[in-house]
């Protein structure tokens, strides 16, 4: 008996089949004139004679019938029999697809469907790229958690940065001192004079580099048991069931062939 993996791989090809045919066949209604309309148009002469049996042949148009909707519709919808019915016997089969979670050789949930799987699967690809964004610490400096932190998680780095606060200072030297002739000669100069000290506390809200890697670690690993569990799930048999694309396609197309004798009932 077939796994529910092999119905899986062929899902697409049939679904494939039968979009393609849909829009063909939508195609042929919207040009209804081109594909369900024939004709045989002739000519008769009043006179008979070689010269009018001619005219006849000239003017007599044929256009033999395309299709007919009974054959149109009989044709497409067994395309779309066969992927309901594939369709019908997954989503039956996907009830019965269950298995254990594992993480690390620990049971993280049993009797997981196979469909929650899948979509795990992808929201955990999704929060993987959003975890390799964060940001962590800055490695230039020294970090050690700061327990009297109101928010977990809050580090300090472990010496503060200090700067000075400097002013500017005019200093008025005597170059040349004042005699009986001349006055002094002085030069005023402008210096830095420190008069205060700045102290820089630095805290962080990131993390280290070493716990956001064992984070995506941990991340890997569990895809790995959700990928693993998915296969697992993927293999059991498919469960029979009855062919329900058929069963409507025979409903509809009953309503089709059951033909009146004229358009006018």
């Amino acid at each position: 008996m077939a796994k529910l993996h092999e119905v899986l791989a062929s899902e697409k090809t049939v679904t494939a089949a039968r979009d393609h045919l849909h829009e063909d066949t939508q195609t042929k209604f919207k040009k209804a004139d081109q594909y369900f309309t024939g004709m045989i148009k002739s000519l008769k002469m009043i006179e008979d004679s070689p010269e009018a049996e001619a005219i006849e042949q000239a003017a007599k148009q044929e256009k033999e019938l395309p299709t007919t909707l009974v054959t149109t519709m009989d044709y497409y919808l067994s395309f779309w029999a066969k992927a309901e019915n594939l369709l019908f016997q997954k989503n039956v089969t996907n009830t019965q697809a269950v298995t254990s979670l594992l993480f690390r050789g620990s049971l993280v949930a049993d009797n997981v469907p196979v469909d929650e799987l899948m979509g795990l699967e992808v929201r955990i690809g999704e929060l993987r790229k959003l975890i390799l964004e964060m940001p962590t610490l800055d490695a230039s400096k020294n970090w050690e958690l700061d327990l009297t932190a109101p928010q977990a998680g809050t580090w300090k780095a472990t010496s503060n940065q200090v700067t000075t606060k400097t002013e500017k200072d005019e200093v008025t030297a005597i170059i040349v001192p004042a005699n009986d002739k001349h006055p002094a000669q002085v030069k005023t100069t402008i210096k830095d004079k420190v008069v205060g000290k700045f102290t820089l506390q630095t805290s962080s809200g990131a993390t280290t580099a070493i716990q956001k890697a064992n984070m995506i670690a941990a991340m890997d690993d569990f895809l790995i048991e959700v990928k693993t569990a998915r296969t697992r799930a993927n293999s059991v048999e498919v469960v029979p069931v009855d062919p329900i694309g058929n069963i409507i396609k025979d409903i509809l197309m009953a309503s089709l062939l059951d033909a009146p004798s004229n358009n006018q009932v």
